[in-house]
């Protein structure tokens, strides 16, 4: 079904699988291995959501898509698509209290994610 509603998208807006692959930062082919295959990699699929601006929730709500897009626009940096030490980066110049004593990446990211949609209902 995720991958219907990509081809759906990409027909939608005249993509071609390079076209997508190049917005997600992957090679055609990479890019068509994994479409054939239901994107089973997280970052993969992290990666095509943000390919499409954030305004295709696949695997995402669409509340999150949203929080990423305003990171992304207003920090310039989508935080579900950094490493670790980026993210603990961008903690801390965001000013997100306690970010230090996060040490995994998931957990800094769903509280980084929280912190940043109340910040994003704020403006």
């Amino acid at each position: 079904m995720e991958v219907d509603t990509i081809r759906i998208a990409m027909l939608q807006r005249g993509w071609s699988s390079a076209d997508v692959a190049k917005r997600a930062g992957f090679k055609t082919r990479s890019f068509e291995a994994q479409m054939s295959t239901g994107f089973p990699n997280t970052l993969g699929r992290l990666k095509v959501e943000a390919a499409f601006d954030y305004f295709l929730p696949v695997w995402s709500t669409t509340k999150t898509l949203a929080v990423r897009k305003f990171c992304r626009d207003k920090f310039g940096a989508d935080p579900s698509l950094l490493s670790l030490p980026e993210l603990r980066q961008l903690a801390a110049r965001i000013s997100f209290p306690g970010w230090q004593a996060h040490t995994q990446k998931t957990d800094l990211l769903a509280a980084l994610i929280i912190h940043l949609a109340v910040i994003a209902k704020q403006t």
